[in-house]
């Protein structure tokens, strides 16, 4: 797991201090060159620092857990982590492409690539490499991500996969991602990428997603359109129920002791390119001690 990994990092090479640009938390990640920042520089810029040797001091085993044998007879030696000398250019990616995409000139984002705008995960085995893939999806305009989030424009992934209904298989889902084979990516490059997603798609949902974040400048002009939606609030109390919800003619946001349970969170990266939110409301009936929790994320 993630948490064995890090705390074997610090017994073997000393606890990672802080970030000295951001001062968030710096975790070596597996697949990468060094270690990286987890933190944000800004509410909306992620923090792009990464190092080969990080910062460190001694590795302190509490005097609670020193009652286990193997760590009360533990002692912390110092020593550096070592690298390999060669480095893929996957890996150089995984750590550099946030920091490569802020310093993109003019000639990168020409337009006139097949898959300029679209952001792509790859899910599950494929004929080629994720190095290879990459390559030809950066090549062609487009980004590959790992995350699988309302933002990504097209899953590609094979049927053994989809049948399977693996964690990202089920997060594609969710969203309403579509899911597509690797002749997806052979066809688009050729022009009209978006316009060939459902002739590829492998999954039930998602084929009828004609606009989107990410893919909307590869989108034809016929078939892009502003709607415009007028939607009803109604205010009881100190908050507005979210009409969503279908409960705003019975219920109002629960207070107490002045505490609206009322929330909303959001998360905004300017580059990667993400905007998300998440709502959350305790709601009450109008006539009885009936409560409900609304949740609305995207």
């Amino acid at each position: 797991s993630a948490l064995l990994a890090h705390v074997s990092d610090g017994m073997a090479f000393g606890a990672l201090e802080p970030c000295p640009q951001c001062k968030g938390q710096i975790r070596f990640l597996n697949g990468t060159e060094g270690y990286c920042c987890m933190g944000n520089l800004t509410e909306w810029t992620k923090c792009l620092y990464a190092t080969k040797q990080p910062k460190r001091k001694q590795w302190l085993i509490p005097d609670k857990l020193k009652r286990i044998e193997f760590l009360s007879t533990f002692k912390f030696k110092p020593r550096k982590r070592i690298f390999s000398s060669t480095v893929t250019s996957l890996q150089r990616m995984d750590i550099n492409y946030a920091v490569a995409e802020s310093k993109a000139t003019a000639s990168s984002k020409a337009p006139g690539k097949p898959l300029e705008g679209f952001k792509i995960a790859l899910i599950g085995r494929l004929r080629q490499t994720k190095a290879e893939l990459t390559a030809q999806i950066v090549a062609s305009g487009g980004r590959v991500v790992d995350k699988i989030s309302s933002v990504v424009t097209v899953c590609i992934s094979n049927e053994a996969t989809v049948e399977k209904f693996t964690k990202k298989i089920e997060d594609a889902e969710r969203n309403n991602v579509p899911v597509v084979s690797i002749g997806f990516l052979e066809d688009a490059v050729k022009g009209d990428a978006y316009m060939k997603i459902p002739a590829h798609s492998i999954a039930s949902w998602g084929v009828k997603k004609l606009s989107g974040s990410g893919a909307v400048a590869a989108a034809p002009k016929s078939v892009m359109k502003v709607e415009v939606k007028t939607v009803m609030v109604t205010v009881k109390g100190g908050a507005a129920v979210e009409s969503d919800s279908g409960l705003e003619g019975r219920c109002h946001v629960l207070e107490q002791r002045g505490i609206l349970y009322n929330a909303t969170l959001g998360m905004v990266d300017v580059m990667r390119g993400t905007n998300s939110f998440y709502k959350l409301q305790v709601l009450e009936s109008d006539t009885g001690r009936r409560f409900y929790l609304y949740r609305s994320w995207g």
